[in-house]
């Protein structure tokens, strides 16, 4: 296991239908990256629909409890999901689906992927954001974590 198979167990309940958040793929920006058409075209944020923005952000020091080859390894950190709404919209839209995607990572459970565990210690959501580049309106939800990882 590795700090990857943590992401990794975050992200597939964002992008999964059941019992996930289901993430739309063509709404879905990951980290910084650009977004790429089959045409190598870069793909712009949509002006009439909710668009999303994933981050993994690992705690800069993990915690090893142990030594040699067989110590865990705590990572701590969060795992974001930005909701945007065009700002022609409104926010009524994105509340709804903060509120939504929240619920799919309820705090004091676990999430298990690739035979890796994924403590969720919290989940909240911050309101009143802007993006950046765009200007919409983004509702940020906070998925923090706790997870141990074999050295």
């Amino acid at each position: 296991m590795s700090e990857l198979d943590v992401k990794n167990c975050l992200l597939s309940r964002a992008i999964s239908a059941s019992p996930g958040a289901a993430l739309p793929d063509a709404y879905t920006w990951y980290e910084n990256n650009k977004k790429l058409d089959a045409s190598q075209v870069e793909v712009v944020k949509p002006t009439d629909h909710l668009w999303y923005r994933v981050f993994f952000v690992p705690n800069d020091n993990p915690k090893t409890d142990g030594a040699g080859l067989g110590a865990m390894i705590h990572f701590t950190g969060f795992f974001q999901i930005n909701v945007a709404e065009p700002r022609t919209k409104g926010d009524f839209q994105a509340s709804t689906e903060a509120q939504r995607i929240q619920d799919c990572f309820k705090a004091n459970s676990y999430l298990y992927y690739n035979g890796q565990s994924v403590f969720i210690s919290s989940c909240g959501r911050t309101e009143g954001l802007q993006d950046i580049e765009t200007s919409d309106f983004v509702i940020a939800i906070r998925v923090y974590f706790s997870a141990y990882v074999v050295n």
